[in-house]
C-alpha cells in the first residue's frame, strides 16, 4: 500500500507538473492567436464596435469594417478620406492658390502642382480674348496651352446673343452656331458663321386680335396673348425638331395648347376636355390614354415672353 502510495504520490506530482505546462502552453498559445486575431481584426478593419478599431477610426457595423474618421488613423503622407472612410496618398494641391508659391497651377485629376505653362486639360488654360486650349501632342500625358481654338468651348462667352464667340477656322471670333447665338430676330448663317437679318422680321411678334390676322403667316399660326402683359400678338409656325433653329434669336418654338377647349367643333380625335387645374376657370384637351395634353401647333414666340 506504501509503495502504491507513493507511486501514486509520485504518479501524481508528475502528472500535475505536466498538466499546469500544458495548460501554461495553451495560455499562451491562446494568447498568441488572440493577440494576432486582434492585429489582423485592426489592419483588415473587420470590427464589431468601435474598440476593436485604432485611434481615429469607427466600426461602421453595418459592413464590420473600421473606417477612418480623422487623419490620426493615416501613415505618414496620408489624409482621410471621410466620403468613404479609408486613407489615401495626400494630394500636394487642391486648388490653384496651393501651387502660387511654386509659380505652378494644380492638377486636379493628379492633385499635384505643374508649372503654369504646362497643362493636362483645357481647364488649365485661360480663355482670354482669343481663347486658348491644351495641346497634348500624341503619346504624352501633358501639353502646352495653345492660343486659340479647335471648339467653340475654348472660346469666351461674351455679352450674351449677338456678341457670343465661336471656333472659326482656329480663332475665336463673334459669331454663331445656330440662331441661338444672335440678338432679336436675326439669324445666322451657317457658312459665315455670322448673325445675319432676318428676311421676315415683321412677321415675329406682329399685334393681332383675331387668328384671322394671322393666317398670312402659315398654317398653324396662332394669335396668342403672351405672358399677362396685356399683349396679343402672331406667333410664326416653326418645327421643334430644329432645334435652336426653329426661331430667330431671342426667340423659341412653343407648344400651342387647347385653351380653352373648341366651344364648337369640340376636341381633337381621341381626346377629351378637362379642367386646366383644380377649380380653374380654363379647360384643356388632354389624350384619353396619356393625359398628356393635346398640341395644337408649333409657334415663335419671345422666350422671355415679351415683345419688343
Amino acid at each position: 500500500m506504501k509503495y502504491n502510495a507513493d507511486r501514486g504520490s509520485h504518479c501524481s506530482k508528475k502528472e500535475m507538473v505536466r498538466k499546469i505546462a500544458t495548460g501554461l502552453l495553451i495560455i499562451g498559445l491562446t494568447i498568441l492567436f488572440l493577440g494576432g486575431c486582434g492585429s489582423e481584426e485592426v489592419s483588415s478593419g473587420f470590427c464589431d464596435a468601435d474598440s476593436d478599431c485604432p485611434s481615429g477610426m469607427t466600426c461602421d457595423r453595418e459592413l464590420q469594417t473600421c473606417k477612418c474618421y480623422s487623419d490620426e488613423a493615416c501613415a505618414v503622407g496620408e489624409v482621410c478620406n471621410l466620403r468613404t472612410g479609408h486613407c489615401q496618398l495626400r494630394p500636394n494641391c487642391h486648388s490653384n492658390s496651393d501651387c502660387k508659391e511654386q509659380n505652378a497651377i494644380c492638377d486636379s485629376k493628379t492633385g499635384a502642382c505643374i508649372p503654369s505653362n504646362v497643362c493636362t486639360q483645357d481647364i488649365h488654360c485661360e480663355f482670354g480674348q482669343q481663347g486658348s486650349y491644351c495641346q497634348i501632342a500624341t503619346g504624352n500625358k501633358s501639353g502646352k496651352c495653345t492660343p486659340g481654338c479647335t471648339e467653340s468651348y475654348h472660346c469666351p462667352l461674351g455679352q450674351g446673343p449677338g456678341s457670343r464667340y465661336v471656333c472659326s477656322n482656329g480663332q475665336c471670333a463673334v459669331g454663331c452656331k445656330d440662331n441661338s447665338y444672335c440678338s432679336w430676330k436675326k439669324i445666322c448663317s451657317v457658312k459665315s458663321k455670322t448673325c445675319m437679318q432676318n428676311p421676315r422680321p415683321d412677321d415675329y411678334c406682329k399685334p393681332c386680335n383675331s387668328p384671322l390676322q394671322c393666317t398670312s403667316l402659315g398654317s398653324g399660326a396662332e394669335c396668342v396673348s403672351l405672358g399677362g402683359f396685356g399683349q396679343t400678338s402672331c406667333g410664326f409656325p416653326c418645327n421643334p425638331t430644329m432645334g435652336n433653329n426653329a426661331c430667330p434669336g431671342e426667340f423659341s418654338c412653343l407648344p400651342i395648347l387647347y385653351i380653352p377647349c373648341p366651344m364648337l367643333q369640340g376636341c381633337p380625335a381621341g381626346s377629351k376636355c378637362v379642367p386646366l387645374s383644380q377649380g380653374s376657370m380654363y379647360d384643356v384637351c388632354v389624350d384619353k390614354t396619356t393625359g398628356d395634353p393635346v398640341i395644337k401647333s408649333n409657334n415663335c414666340f419671345p422666350s422671355n415672353g415679351i415683345c419688343k
